[in-house]
C-alpha cells in the first residue's frame, strides 16, 4: 500500500517534470 503510494507520487512527479520541461522549451522557443 505504501509502495504504491510511493510509486505514484514518483510517477506524477516524472509525468509534472516532463511537463515542465516542455513548457521551458516551449517558452525559450517564445511559442
Amino acid at each position: 500500500s505504501l509502495t504504491l503510494i510511493r510509486e505514484r507520487a514518483k510517477l506524477k512527479g516524472e509525468v509534472l517534470r516532463a511537463l515542465g520541461g516542455v513548457k521551458a522549451s516551449a517558452s525559450l522557443l517564445g511559442v
